[in-house]
């Protein structure tokens, strides 16, 4: 019955402390907007849009990119999400640093349905950040939709003519680049329909690994990664005896009094971690 209940334990399904970044409010009106079809933009072209947030205390792993679109001449069409570094957290995403892109179809257009694209590798940001789908488009396309309602001041867009890629590392110098409700944007003013979802970095000590463990260590889930990590690094190190810690399953001090690791893997390691995993993150 113990052993039953201990493989209960570490293999429950864990509790993730999913952070929602939402810069709308969804209360409209609503509207959409692009230069595909007039002057240098007669042959389509590219365009960026997107929000910039905040990342919680401590940094968040970006798990996922959310996007409601405006008209599409011929849906779905391919989109691509990016997410980005505010390297001077000001703000402002024109310096901004691409770390992490995802792809796929854009589709659903003026039904303010969000289309979530998961992160394989989910980037760890800091302090301000910047979310945005990036769009090739046509004649007809009046893709970037966003809520007239909420004037967040959180918006950016890029454009740049069919032949002449926006530059991810450089939005600055886009043919054009503004923030909605910015001199030079004209009438435009509210915030884009572009969400993200993070995750903690760490949320305990039972979380050792990313997501398929690959190395890049934690990700604010609890997996079986985790447990087969933590097993595999108890079995590799009984006793453990030197400098504290000594390998990542040793969590606790002696006796367990909440000091941390002491260099010695013993049963509190144990039930810190089982504990751990099964409280979630």
């Amino acid at each position: 019955m113990r052993t039953a209940h201990l493989a209960a334990l570490l293999f429950a399904t864990p509790a993730l402390a999913f952070v929602p970044y939402q810069a709308d409010n969804l209360t409209g009106p609503f509207t959409q907007f692009s230069p595909f079809g007039a002057g240098t933009y007669a042959n389509g072209g590219q365009c960026l849009w997107g929000n910039v947030f905040t990342a919680a205390p401590g940094g968040e792993r970006i798990v996922s990119v959310s996007v409601a679109f405006g008209s599409i001449v011929s849906a779905p069409r391919p989109v691509t999400v990016v997410v980005f570094e505010d390297p001077n957290d000001d703000g402002n995403p024109a310096d901004a640093v691409p770390l992490a892109t995802a792809t796929g179809q854009a589709s659903l257009p003026r039904t303010n349905t969000f289309i979530t694209y998961p992160l394989v590798t989910p980037p760890v940001v800091s302090g301000t950040f910047f979310v945005a789908a990036l769009y090739d488009g046509v004649a007809g396309d009046n893709i970037m939709r966003y809520d007239r309602g909420t004037l967040s001041g959180a918006s950016y867009w890029a454009t740049s003519p069919a032949g002449t890629p926006i530059n991810l590392s450089n939005l600055g110098g886009s043919d054009r680049f503004f923030a909605l409700g910015a001199a030079g944007s004209g009438t435009l003013n509210g915030t884009f329909l572009v969400r993200a979802t993070g995750a903690p970095i760490a949320c305990s000590v039972a979380d050792l690994t990313d997501i398929g463990d690959t190395g890049a260590g934690p990700d604010g889930q609890l997996t079986v990664d985790d447990t087969i990590r933590f097993v595999t690094a108890f079995g590799d190190a009984i006793g453990c005896p030197g400098a504290a810690p000594c390998n990542a399953a040793d969590i606790t001090d002696i006796g367990d009094t909440g000091a941390g690791p002491d260099g010695d893997l013993t049963v509190d390691d144990v039930i810190a971690f089982v504990n751990a995993f099964s409280s979630g993150c």
